[in-house]
């Protein structure tokens, strides 16, 4: 691994790598500089770990890296990098290159690109889209994350599945010769819905107001919030099933309910 970080590093240029297939199918222009430098930071990063892990000395490398991102690519005071499309938002995000002073104003740029320059639809590639998916949840969007995946027109799952498709395209668009039908490039979506056929839910009620949450529990399915079962937690209380959930009375306060699906 240091023999790799050793490559990257004799290939970079004050911190910046400007090389590799960057955002590949991406639907705008792909920021190859920006991609590049992303995955060498994320490599750098990931070695420094395995070296703690091991004992040894960790590499410094990151954190130099992370600094010469944040002044090639970031607007100060806007949350923009580079040319602020999906893919260089959800890298930066994703990737925990975003300065905390940052990091509110990156999301709403992100979550405007996907909203009114895209009308909720996607434009990125294979690495950008996993990498906006998680993003978006992780941050607390995981309403735009699910409006992006549950989009019926180009681009996105569910135009392939409007056009007679069962398996994913290797392309957004149908290609009647040139292009994989059979192609695993987009399969990140379903990296990102909840692991292990449970279903989660952070839910934050404001202060003074109270909700009525419907998490989709199947009838003695365990329900838990912070992995407590709802009888003992703190948090929200049983209402009563309807249309195939259960209905949980919530107070202001900040939940995390979980169940299982099957």
């Amino acid at each position: 691994m240091r023999l790799w970080l050793a490559l990257l590093q004799s290939q970079a240029q004050d911190g910046i790598l400007d090389n590799g297939i960057s955002d590949s199918e991406s639907l705008v222009p792909k920021p190859r500089a920006l991609t590049g430098t992303g995955f060498y930071h994320l490599n750098a990063k990931l070695l420094a770990n395995i070296a703690r892990v091991l004992g040894k000395e960790a590499e410094a490398l990151a954190k130099t890296i992370k600094t010469a991102f944040n002044r090639r690519f970031l607007q100060p005071g806007t949350g923009r990098y580079d040319t602020a499309t999906q893919a260089c938002q959800a890298f930066a995000l994703y990737l925990g290159l975003v300065p905390p002073k940052e990091k509110n104003r990156a999301l709403a740029v992100l979550v405007r690109e996907i909203g009114e320059t895209h009308r909720g639809h996607l434009s990125t590639g294979i690495f950008g889209t996993k990498f906006m998916l998680h993003a978006l949840a992780d941050l607390g969007r995981a309403d735009t994350a699910f409006g992006v995946v549950n989009q019926r027109t180009f681009p996105g799952w569910g135009h392939m599945l409007e056009n007679g498709a069962t398996t994913l395209w290797e392309l957004r668009e149908f290609s009647d010769s040139t292009y994989s039908h059979n192609h695993p490039m987009f399969g990140s979506a379903s990296d990102w819905w909840p692991e292990s056929a449970k279903f989660k839910l952070h839910v934050r009620v404001p202060v003074g107001a109270v909700a009525t949450v419907f998490v989709p529990a199947r009838e003695g399915a365990e329900l838990t919030d912070s992995g407590q079962p709802i009888a003992r937690a703190a948090g929200g209380r049983f209402s009563g099933r309807e249309n195939g959930s259960a209905g949980l009375n919530v107070v202001s306060g900040e939940y995390d309910f979980a169940c299982a699906l099957r």
